[in-house]
């Protein structure tokens, strides 16, 4: 083999080699979430966690449906003061604004039985067997 293609398949293996590793830190960054690697800072990404479709509406200069399948997530753009969603939790009708920009949230059920969507990190260190940072 020639020098120079030695140095050339060298040179391939670092680049390979830092490629990988700024694809791991991305994914650490993003609390391990496929699929936050392209989110924006104004937008936040809700993840339903159960086994049931939910419907939402959520304020995009008025209010917009949307339903979010069994493990499906939707990343929506929020304003200044976060993003304001009302779903129904399986007996009264809810409205809460999700502050964190950029940030992931996750539906799930709470303690009661009733749909919650809480902040994904808290999510996925309770037990769900997945991961947060």
């Amino acid at each position: 083999m020639s020098k120079g293609i030695r140095i050339l398949a060298l040179l391939a293996s670092v680049i390979a080699a830092g490629v990988t590793t700024t694809l791991a830190q991305e994914l650490r960054s993003t609390n391990q979430v496929p699929g936050l690697l392209g989110q924006t800072s104004d937008e936040v990404t809700i993840t339903n966690m159960n086994a049931k479709t939910v419907n939402i509406v959520y304020w995009d200069g008025d209010w917009k449906p949307i339903e979010i399948v069994p493990n499906g997530k939707v990343s929506l753009k929020g304003q200044a003061d976060g993003l304001r969603v009302r779903f129904n939790d399986g007996v009264a009708a809810q409205s809460v604004i999700l502050k964190d920009l950029g940030g992931s949230y996750a539906i799930t059920r709470n303690e009661a039985g009733r749909w919650a969507i809480q902040p994904y990190a808290e999510v996925a260190g309770g037990g769900t067997g997945l991961r947060s940072r």
